[in-house]
Order: C-alpha cells, then sequence, then structure tokens
C-alpha cells in the first residue's frame, strides 16, 4: 500500500479495451510510469506543494473532510529527517536497501509514544508515512488541535484532503504527449518506421489499414494461422498497408513459467496478437501500436495515433 493511500484519492480514470474483434478503444493508453525518489525527492520545493498548516488553535468546521461531525482528517509531520533525506543531498537510487530501511525501522519506533500521545487525546491513527515524509495521518476531534501541535516531535499540522476520482473522459495519447498540434501542423510520422516489441500486433485491425472484421481475424488466429504466413494473412502480412514486417521471437507454445511441460521457445515469422494460452497478455501490443501510429476509424470511436503516417 502506498504511502497516503488511506487519505489521498488520486483520480485514475480507466479504459476498456477490446482486441482483434474490429474495435480497439484508444481513450487512454497504458503508459510506463516510472516514480524514482532522487535526492530531492523531499525537497523545500515539495514540501511547499502540500496543503499549508493550520493555524493553530483554528477550528476546522469548513473543511467538510467527510470523518465524523466535529472530528478533522490531519497530517502530522515530525521533526526527524524522512528516509528520501536522512542525509544531506542523498540519492535514495545509489542508496543501500539495509540503511534506509534501518532508518525507517528508528522512524517507527520515535513515533510509537507520539502516536500513543495523540491517541490519548483521542485521535485515530489511520495511516503512518516514513519514506517521502515523516508523519502520521490521523482523524482528531478539531478542538485538540492545538494539543496535537505542542506535543514534543511535532513539526507541523496539516489538512488530509480527501479526492474524488474524476468522472471526465481521459485524455487520448496525443492529448497526453501534446502531439495534436504537430499532427496539424503537418508532422504526422512521414517517413518514419516503428518497431514495437510487445505481445504482437493485429494488422487485422482497422486502425493498421486492415478489414477491421471479427471474422477476418477468426481465420487469422485459426489453427496453425498464427504461426505461418500464407493466403490468409496475405495483403496484410507482411508488406501489409500499414504493417510491413515482423516476428514471433517466443512462439505460441512459450508459457513463461519454468516449469510448465509446454514451456518451449518456439519463434515463428507471424507476429499477430492473439491469445492461444490462457497465460498471454495479447493486446497489449496491439493497443501499444496504434497509441503511436494507428488511424483514426470514426465508426468505432477511435482516434488517430500520435504518428498516423508511421510505418
Amino acid at each position: 500500500m502506498s504511502e497516503f493511500s488511506q487519505s489521498h484519492r488520486f483520480s485514475r480514470s480507466s479504459a476498456r479495451q477490446r482486441f482483434g474483434t474490429g474495435s480497439l478503444t484508444r481513450t487512454a493508453v497504458a503508459t510506463a510510469c516510472l516514480l524514482a525518489l532522487a535526492h530531492a525527492a523531499a525537497s523545500a520545493q515539495d514540501l511547499a506543494m502540500l496543503p499549508q498548516p493550520y493555524s493553530v488553535p483554528e477550528m476546522l468546521a469548513t473543511e467538510r473532510m467527510g470523518v465524523e461531525a466535529g472530528r478533522v482528517r490531519v497530517i502530522i509531520q515530525f521533526d526527524e529527517a524522512a528516509v528520501s533525506r536522512m542525509r544531506p543531498n542523498m540519492n535514495v537510487m545509489l542508496a543501500s536497501r539495509g540503511e534506509m530501511l534501518g532508518h525507517r525501522d528508528m522512524l517507527l519506533a520515535t513515533k510509537r509514544p507520539r502516536l500513543a500521545a495523540m491517541e490519548a487525546l483521542g485521535a485515530r491513527v489511520l495511516n503512518t508515512v516514513e519514506f517521502a515524509v515523516n508523519g502520521a495521518v490521523v482523524e482528531i476531534p478539531a478542538n485538540r488541535l492545538a494539543a496535537i501541535a505542542r506535543l514534543p516531535g511535532v513539526k507541523s499540522v496539516r489538512p488530509a484532503k480527501v479526492y474524488s476520482m474524476s468522472q471526465a473522459a481521459p485524455l487520448t495519447v496525443p492529448e497526453l504527449i501534446r502531439t495534436v498540434q504537430a499532427n496539424s501542423n503537418g508532422f504526422r510520422g512521414q517517413g518514419v518506421v516503428l518497431a514495437i516489441l510487445d505481445s504482437g500486433l493485429d494488422y487485422t485491425h482497422a486502425s493498421f489499414a486492415g478489414p477491421g472484421t471479427t471474422a477476418f481475424y477468426a481465420s487469422n488466429v485459426a489453427g496453425t494461422n498464427p504461426t505461418t504466413l500464407g493466403a490468409h494473412n496475405a495483403g496484410f502480412f507482411p508488406n501489409g498497408p500499414r504493417v510491413k514486417g515482423g516476428y514471433d521471437w517466443l512462439g505460441d507454445t512459450w508459457s513463461g513459467a519454468a516449469t510448465s511441460p509446454g514451456n518451449l521457445v518456439t519463434p515463428d515469422p507471424n507476429p499477430i496478437d492473439n491469445k492461444q494460452l490462457s497465460t498471454d497478455f495479447a493486446g497489449h501490443g496491439t493497443q501499444g501500436a496504434s497509441a503511436a501510429a494507428g488511424l483514426a476509424v470514426p465508426s468505432a470511436g477511435l482516434r488517430q495515433g500520435s504518428a498516423p503516417e508511421a510505418m
């Protein structure tokens, strides 16, 4: 469970995709996100973005935290440095795991009596955080905030906001990475060749100028067709309208499990994105390729990818 997970609700819009059936919903794409706590993880600028501390003893009836009447939910920050700042100019990517866990354990031991003192004042501890910020999330009677703020070791008391999931439609990939303007100015991926290393690619899909029908896809994944080239995919792979080539480096028998009897890597010349085994992660490659270079399919509500004229 991530820090602040019990006190913050971050907006996460979701989308459903259907692959190989003539439709591919591209209202959202799987975007690889790397969250690395660097040496500035909890810098003064980061902390300044947090809600400002209460002016104690301020009554907080206007906060409307969704907790019991007369109570508020707050983030208590303690004096000691968080794990990400246990040394000046620290780069957590280079720090040893043992050292960081040792500091975390020290913080937990230090805050234990403080949390007990807060509970004695009527607080209910919801969560503790140690890595980005050294603190705790608690619910407390509003009229005890001043007493909480005066406890030894307490650095600040801030409101813990509660966020609701957005109901707005998620942005498309071109909107997210801001290629819409580049497309409108004529930069549409002309002359660019893209390689997708993933679960494969459904070259029968209308987003790649294929027929886009369930029947045509089904015929291409039936029997031995997903591992061979021939009349079933002629004109669409290889050297199709959009997809020019590819290769299945693992084949259709590899399960990914070392103990599986059928765990054989059997490469074949047909990289169609299909689900042969229950363990197959089919569809992801088609989704990624569509987000990168797919054509718009208005009849299916699909928008174009970031570089719709790339190959």
